[in-house]
């Protein structure tokens, strides 16, 4: 199975997993506990955090610098152009976006992005 064939498994199997979810609290850290819980059983890692920096490096990719929060660590990587897309509008709008990965938060590992509100 190709690695992108196992995000795209990966990605079906949390969708499933929060198709009909209930937020009974819904403050920023109960979000992420509530996601990150539905995730821990497929092994798949959420993340809260703030966009950096947004940019193209020379080979064209969408570079993308994510910092999390709860770690105060940074993430640079390329990230594939449907996430871009969101990191470029949440830098823009000064929110915080919340990541689902397959393991760290870098672009090849990314199932969903969401911008907060």
């Amino acid at each position: 199975m190709s690695v992108t064939s196992d995000v795209a498994d990966l990605a079906a199997k949390f969708q499933q997993a929060t198709a009909e979810l209930t937020i009974p609290d819904v403050s920023r850290a109960k979000l992420r506990e509530q996601l990150a819980n539905a995730a821990s059983p497929l092994g798949i890692s959420v993340y809260v955090g703030t966009i950096a920096n947004v940019g193209q490096n020379s080979g064209g990719g969408n570079q993308v610098q994510f910092d999390d929060q709860a770690t105060n660590t940074g993430y640079v990587s390329t990230w594939p152009q449907w996430a871009f897309g969101l990191a470029e509008a949440a830098l823009l709008a000064g929110k915080e976006v919340l990541l689902v990965a397959n393991g760290t938060p870098f672009g090849s590992n990314l199932l969903n992005v969401l911008i907060l509100a």
